[in-house]
């Protein structure tokens, strides 16, 4: 796992490594993989210049693209900063990253874990911080707190004022970072609520919070990314942000075969959060994913 290097990352040792492929454009296929398996899928071209004999511009802006599992599983192999061989990833992660001793601390530690993968790309956890900041924010929800470092980064962009609302369904994890937020002075905004999530939003809206949220980052079990944005449509203020993780689940959301759960419920999310008219929306390539949406 990643190791951090001044501002940016280092590659971790050990981790799996393999190089993106060339995306193929509309109207392309890539290789067919070993066992012949492929995913086919319809997506947008660019609608520019004469296209196929007889084609009609509306049908060059719906292409059928091929995509095997292999290009899927190499493509998903390296979307975080701190996992990528993308030399660009790294440039922009080097050049752009600016962590205090107990962030970076809190994230070495959270490398040594067997699920280090679930700690939010620093990239999106920066962009989260900067969003909060701009805005004024005083009053963050973090749905899915792991170690503890999406809470820290929200904390250091708030007011002295400010609260961090970080729920999650056990303190296991949790724990570990509470000591990095004493380091950085913030532990007093910081309040952890456990239990699930559904629940604890609820009794948010049932004491009558509504609207008093200012910015809401979900990063938990995708399942219920439905029900958690909806209970934050009702918590945060109109004009506040809701920012959703992992909304390309490692690639996982163009196969069409993957029935799991989880990825099955991300591009439920993805499609309804491209038709929501309660919202404004920016779906981010960044990390695994980031998909804000600004409340109307």
């Amino acid at each position: 796992m990643g190791v951090m290097h001044n501002a940016g990352f280092e590659p971790c040792v050990g981790a799996a490594r393999v190089s993106l492929p060339t995306v193929a454009r509309a109207g392309q296929s890539s290789n067919v993989d070993d066992d012949g398996r492929q995913v086919v899928m319809v997506l947008p071209g660019r609608g520019r210049g004469r296209g196929r004999e007889g084609e009609l511009p509306s049908q060059m802006l719906h292409r059928r693209v091929v995509f095997s599992t292999a290009f899927i599983a190499k493509m998903a192999a390296s979307l975080k900063s701190y996992d990528s061989k993308d030399p660009l990833v790294k440039y922009t992660a080097d050049h752009s990253l600016r962590f205090t001793e107990a962030q970076k601390n809190l994230m070495e530690l959270t490398f040594k874990l067997p699920k280090y993968y679930m700690l939010g790309a620093p990239e999106v956890l920066q962009l989260n911080a900067n969003l909060i900041r701009t805005m004024g924010g005083k009053k963050v929800l973090d749905v899915g707190v792991y170690t503890g470092a999406s809470a820290l980064s929200a904390a250091l962009a708030l007011p002295p004022d400010g609260e961090v609302h970080a729920l999650d369904l056990t303190d296991e994890n949790v724990n570990l970072g509470r000591k990095f937020w004493s380091e950085d002075g913030v532990a007093d905004k910081i309040h952890v609520h456990i239990g699930p999530a559904t629940d604890t939003l609820q009794q948010f809206i049932d004491e009558g919070q509504a609207g008093t949220f200012d910015f809401a980052f979900i990063d938990a079990d995708k399942p219920n990314f439905d029900r958690y944005y909806e209970q934050c449509l009702v918590l945060v203020r109109r004009g506040g942000i809701i920012a959703f993780d992992n909304t390309v689940l490692n690639g996982r959301v163009l196969d069409p075969d993957d029935q799991k759960p989880d990825a099955v419920a991300v591009r439920k999310l993805n499609k309804k959060l491209r038709d929501d008219q309660r919202i404004y929306l920016s779906f981010l390539k960044i990390g695994d994913g980031l998909s804000l949406c600004f409340i109307k």
